[in-house]
Formats: C-alpha cells, sequence, structure tokens
C-alpha cells in the first residue's frame, strides 16, 4: 500500500499555466462570445435596412417580446459559438461557459419556444435564427438516444457487472446507502467521496464478505478519496497513480483468462478555487492516457462533467465510448442539485458520472440506483469483454 497519497492541490495549480496566462487565453472566448451577441443583436436592424419586409422592431405591434426573443438568442448563439469555437479550434473557453455547456441541451429548449412564436407572429427573421439553433440542439442531443448496434464478438462474451457510485462524503444514512450497495453483489464497485463512516457501515453490511479485494488509501481523506472494492482478484501491480494533476485508482483485473484494466477517477469540481485550471488538466491527462492505453480499458467514476463539455468530447474522440450513449441512454441523469430537501426531490438534473470503454469492451445494459442520502445516483454497468487472441 502505497504511503500518504493526498491529492497535494497547491502543488498542483502550481505546474498548471499561471492565472495571468489563463485569463489572457481565456479573453479570446470573451471576445468571440461579445462579438456573436453584438451580430445577433444587430442582425434585425441590419436586415430591416436591407429588406423593409423584415423584422421591425419599430414596427411591430408587440416589441417587447420580440426584444426578448432577440436578446435571448443573442446569449444562445453567443454560447454555442463559443462552443463550437473551443471543439473546432481549441480556444479555451473558461469555467464560466463550463457551467453554461452543461446546461446547453436545457437552454437551447428556449430557442423551441422562440421558434414557435416568431412562426406564429410572422416575424421571419427571428425564427430562422432560432430554427438554426433548435438544428444545433437535434445535433447535440438525438445521437445520445440513438442505441449503438451490437458488435457480432459481444453475443458469446463474457461479462461482468460494475457499478459507480458517488457515496457523498457527508452522507446523512451511511448504513443504508451501504446496505444498498452490498446486496448488488457486483463484480467491481468504485466509490467516489470514500469516507470513513461509510466504509465502517460498509463493512458492517458484509462489504468485506461480498467484496474480498479491495484498493484504498486511508491517509487519503479528502472529498476526491476512492476505494474500489471486487469480486475479482487485483493483479498484484493494482495502485493508485498520478495521471498528470489527477490522482486515479489502476486497477488490473482478468476475466476467464482476459485481462483488463479499470481506472477509478473523481475529477476536481469546476466550482472550487482555481477549479477549472486543473479540471481541464485532468481532462487533457485522460485523453493522454487514453491515447497510449493499450485494449481493454474501462475508465469509470465521477467526472464533475456532463456530455457537452468539448474537454470531454475530445475524451470520446480518442475512440473511447461513453456507455450510456452508446446504450442510447445519454439522457439518463445521475446529479441531484441536493442531497435531501426541497431540490432533491426535483430528481436527477444531469449526469456528471460516466464509464467510458475502450476497444475490446462494450457496454450491454446499465441502470440507475436509489441514492441513498447522496446527491448522485450509482449506476450499473453490465460490460462485455472481448477474448483475447489464443497465443499461437
Amino acid at each position: 500500500m502505497p504511503g500518504s497519497t493526498t491529492t497535494d492541490l497547491a502543488r498542483l495549480i502550481a505546474a498548471l499555466p499561471a492565472p495571468a496566462q489563463h485569463r489572457r487565453r481565456v479573453r479570446g472566448a470573451r471576445v468571440v462570445a461579445g462579438a456573436s451577441v453584438a451580430t445577433v443583436v444587430a442582425l434585425p436592424f441590419v436586415a430591416r435596412l436591407l429588406d423593409r419586409t423584415a423584422d421591425s422592431i419599430a414596427t411591430t405591434a408587440s416589441p417587447g417580446w420580440l426584444v426578448l426573443g432577440w436578446v435571448l438568442l443573442a446569449s444562445l448563439v453567443a454560447t454555442v459559438v463559443v462552443h463550437l469555437a473551443r471543439m473546432v479550434l481549441r480556444l479555451p473557453s473558461g469555467g464560466g461557459f463550463a457551467l453554461a455547456y452543461d446546461c446547453l441541451p436545457h437552454a437551447l429548449l428556449i430557442a423551441w419556444t422562440v421558434l414557435l412564436a416568431a412562426a406564429i407572429t410572422g416575424h421571419w427573421l427571428l425564427a430562422a435564427t432560432a430554427a438554426g439553433l433548435c438544428g444545433y440542439h437535434l445535433w447535440l442531443v438525438v445521437p445520445r438516444n440513438v442505441m449503438v448496434r451490437r458488435p457480432k464478438w459481444t453475443k458469446h462474451a463474457h461479462r461482468f457487472d460494475l457499478g459507480v457510485a458517488n457515496v457523498f462524503v457527508d452522507n446523512p444514512t451511511p448504513e443504508l446507502a451501504a446496505a444498498s450497495l452490498v446486496a448488488t453483489e457486483l463484480d467491481v464497485l468504485v466509490i467516489n467521496e470514500s469516507n470513513e463512516a461509510f466504509l465502517a457501515a460498509f463493512e458492517r453490511a458484509g462489504g468485506d464478505r461480498v467484496y474480498p479485494h479491495r484498493l484504498h488509501d486511508p491517509t487519503d481523506t479528502s472529498e476526491y478519496a476512492i476505494t474500489v472494492v471486487s469480486r475479482l482478484p487485483f493483479h498484484p501491480d493494482s495502485r493508485f497513480v498520478m495521471i498528470g494533476p489527477l490522482r486515479a485508482a489502476e486497477i488490473r483485473l482478468e476475466l476467464h483468462g482476459t485481462p483488463f484494466t479499470l481506472l477509478a477517477i473523481h475529477a476536481y469540481a469546476s466550482l472550487e478555487q482555481h477549479g477549472y485550471v486543473v479540471w481541464e488538466a485532468q481532462m487533457q491527462a485522460l485523453r493522454d492516457y487514453l491515447s497510449r492505453a493499450p485494449h481493454r480499458v474501462v475508465m469509470a467514476g465521477d467526472f464533475n462533467t456532463t456530455h457537452f463539455r468539448p474537454e470531454f468530447m475530445e475524451l470520446l474522440a480518442t475512440g473511447a465510448r461513453d456507455a450510456h450513449d452508446t446504450l442510447g441512454r445519454g439522457w439518463s441523469p445521475s446529479l441531484k442539485l441536493r442531497a435531501s430537501g426541497v431540490l432533491s426531490s426535483l430528481g436527477p438534473v444531469a449526469r456528471l458520472d460516466h464509464a467510458l470503454l475502450t476497444e475490446g469492451l462494450w457496454p450491454m445494459d446499465v441502470r440507475n440506483l436509489p441514492a441513498h442520502g447522496s446527491d448522485h445516483l450509482p449506476f450499473v454497468l453490465s460490460v462485455a469483454v472481448q477474448a483475447a487472441p489464443k497465443a499461437a
């Protein structure tokens, strides 16, 4: 077992781009966003000068709602343009835009409302602008609801069940949460925000009997602590590793003679101080890891991002598959606004917990579990493992 491996964020932040340098990089995204807003706001006035039949705020019978429509579309267009600029030109966009990306699929619903209202009232320039945003919305959301056809090898492949659970460091009911997860009797379970109270409850619920193999660092008392428990034995070189500024559990496993790797992670939250700078560097490190990783790697845990941040999309560009998207369950959310209370009763609103699979692994089924005392819903994923070629 390693010694003290608690993440030293001060050291990690010092190794990242200086704040001044980061601000200079982000300023470009703000300029693009500002120019986009100005263009959209100016559009009806310019069109009116060129074409007297175009929408006119001055002559419309309902100028208030028309102005509101253009203001809403200007904000959406600015976000979409920066989103595209980040993906195509790799233009850094900063933490504020990262949160906007997380909300983008929901925010773009506004464009559909504006489109309907503009079409009914005959404001065709406004309608055309809204239609363009609606098209972008469809491009974002439709593929995530379509199940990808399974390869033929999955039909006879061996499978294992993987669980991912952020149990919440301040969970008021650790006994209930622990008993629920022990009862699932999964093959492997990744526990994010692992803490002493939960692990003690896990033991009392029979966790050490059901999951005899464990990787845990008792010296890590941070909110980003990870514990991995398993019914499958770990290879001796399973350990905690540093991947750039990200601490992860790298577990070597074997299923019916075929080896595979589980990388359990908990990425830094963008809302923390210096959060986006650290999180962005962690995503870059994970891209580098996936680009040189061998076959059969599943990367699972709390990524602290939705699918829609460009940095997460770039992880998928390495060839890894998001399990929920592949199964057409991309809109199955995992994060609630609060662990308890009124906001918790609204249910989950976004998915921050993911499993990415490389070549040789394929998701077969996924389901959420109840969130007992946590603001995250655990999920269980059934994974097919392609058999390794037999040696000649």
